[in-house]
Order: C-alpha cells, then structure tokens, then sequence
C-alpha cells in the first residue's frame, strides 16, 4: 500500500504563504483588536486584510491549479479530494489570521463578545467554530469561482476568465453574507440561533470540499 503524499502537498502549498504576511496579520489584528471599540471595526479589519491576503490565496488555488505553472502540481500523486483539501485548509488558515487575532485581543482586553455576552464560554466555542467554518466555506467559495471561471478560460493568458470568476465567487459570497446578516448577525444573543448558524456552516464548508473535489476529478483540465 503506497503512503499518502498528503501531508507534502499539504506543505507544498503551505510554501506560497509567507510567514512574513502571517506575522504581519497577526499583529496588525492584535493592534486592530486593542485600539478600535465598534463592532463594524472586525467586519472592516477583515475587509481589508483579506484583500491584502488574496494575492497570496490566488496563487494557491489558480496559479497551482488552473495556469500554466500547474503542470508541475498536477503531476503529484494525490487524490482531488486531498488536493482540495490542502488547498481549503491553508487558505483558510491564512484568512482566519487576522480577524481572530483581532477577536482574540478584543476578547482579552475588554471582555468585547459583539452581542455573545449573555452566552459565555460556549458563546466563545460557537463563535470559534461558526468562524473556522466560515474562513473554510470562504476559501472553497474561491475554488468554486475559479473552476466556474475555467469554464470561460482565457485560452491566451493561459487561466481563469477574471469576470466569470469574480461573478462566480461574488454572488456567492454576496448571498451568504446576506444570509449571515439576516438571521445569525442579527440574534448572536441568543444561543440557538448562533448554534444552528454554526452548524449550518460546518456543514456548508463539508459540502462546498465535496462539491469542489467532485468537480475537480470530473472536469480538471489545464
């Protein structure tokens, strides 16, 4: 039985990420965190550090994937789920940087839960969760858009069409923050509704993994 190759294409894409991006993140969450009171502070912090972020996502999930210095990564002996999965889990991790250092630092400094007050520890568990879930649904709505984008792929540039792709992961992104902002935003006093928003994410982020590797296996092509 041949070992799994999982865990060096994990690190292989790991390797596009600087740690010096991660640091910066990092403290510019920590500073975000301590010296902002508003709420509309984390949602804009996030804003913006992911857009500081998404040079670095992009080479993960197109450059590697879909343009023309794939051939390489195409060639390791992976499955599509594995390689979805690597690139889901260092996307994710590298989005999640900021906004939970940024929560972390608000947590610790002032108590601050953004409405989860009255919730307590398991207001803080829920929140880790729903948000983990979020960063991985968010990296996995950016593989759908770019597999979407391939469809219409611009054969010169060799990748992407960059306006399927950015409609694809726009709606996307715009329906779910929509969803997130009608009910789970809205309640995040109370418990229930945070719980089922949690789950519903979580379940989200699997189904989107098992969509993009189902895609990929199927319709995959430089």
């Amino acid at each position: 039985m041949k070992k799994s190759k999982f865990k060096k294409y994990y690190v292989l894409n790991l390797r596009f990420i600087s740690p010096v991006l991660c640091i910066i993140c990092l403290l510019a969450g920590v500073a975000a965190g301590i010296l902002t009171e508003s709420g509309a502070a984390l949602v804009g912090f996030t804003a913006g550090v992911w857009a500081v972020c998404l040079p670095s996502v992009m080479k993960v999930c197109s450059v590697t994937l879909y343009q023309n210095e794939a051939f390489f990564y195409q060639s390791f002996p992976v499955t599509p789920l594995q390689t979805v999965l690597a690139k889901t889990a260092v996307c994710a991790q590298l989005l999640q940087t900021g906004p939970l250092a940024f929560f972390t630092a608000k947590l610790v400094t002032a108590g601050q839960l953004y409405g989860m007050e009255k919730g307590g520890v398991a207001a803080v568990i829920l929140g880790f969760i729903g948000f983990e879930a979020f960063c991985l649904l968010s990296a996995g709505i950016i593989l759908q858009g770019l597999d979407f984008g391939n469809n219409f792929r611009d054969r010169k540039k060799g990748k992407p069409a960059a306006a399927a792709t950015v409609i694809a992961i726009g709606v996307t992104f715009g329906l779910l923050l929509l969803v997130l902002s009608k009910i789970t935003l809205k309640h995040l006093d109370n418990m229930t509704v945070v719980s089922v928003s949690a789950a519903g994410l979580v379940l989200c982020s699997i189904l989107c993994i098992w969509v993009n590797s189902v895609r990929l296996k199927k319709y995959y092509s430089l």
